[in-house]
């Protein structure tokens, strides 16, 4: 099991959880009439596959070892894209103002708007920041934990395949 830090005030019910499950399987099937050409074409660029992160730092080692790696395209929360790290369930993803400001930015946690986390930025933007981020939640900004886009996410910057390698390589 993953330890992380619980964010204090935020329970969901069961009924909220299966509305973003539900909500999230049918902007799915919208698309499943479109040809691949078309819908590639229609999309906004932040929102084509392909993009992922690549999370590196942190002064915390038990969360250092917890979030650093990259990350892949796994869908969409909240209009942002969501984040998976490799087939584990760490994600980096989005939270809307639905309750409330405090809450409202880009999260790490083991699952996707749940109430164990182990980041979080305020930031609104439709990527995760790249620095900035509160580790844990609550605490100070960590200046040394970095999220950089790679990929094929727009405006991404390309990271050389030797870097990935070795970036692989020390994940394992």
């Amino acid at each position: 099991s993953i330890s992380g830090f619980a964010r204090p005030y935020r329970q969901f019910p069961l009924a909220h959880l299966r509305a973003h499950v539900l909500c999230g399987v049918a902007e799915a099937m919208a698309g499943v009439g479109a040809t691949a050409a078309g819908a590639a074409a229609s999309a906004p660029a932040a929102r084509r596959p392909g993009g992922g992160l690549q999370v590196t730092g942190c002064a915390n080692e038990k969360i250092a070892a917890t979030i650093r790696g990259i990350y892949a395209s796994h869908g969409e929360n909240h209009g942002r894209p969501v984040f998976r790290r490799g087939k584990q369930d760490i994600f980096a993803y989005f939270w809307d103002e639905r309750d409330g400001d405090p809450f409202c930015g880009w999260w790490f946690g083991p699952q996707v708007g749940g109430d164990q986390v182990w980041a979080y930025h305020p930031e609104r933007a439709m990527h995760p920041p790249t620095s900035g981020w509160q580790v844990p939640y609550g605490g100070a900004v960590d200046a040394t934990l970095s999220v950089q886009p790679i990929g094929g996410a727009a405006g991404a910057p390309q990271a050389a395949p030797q870097q990935q390698q070795q970036q692989q390589q020390q994940q394992q």
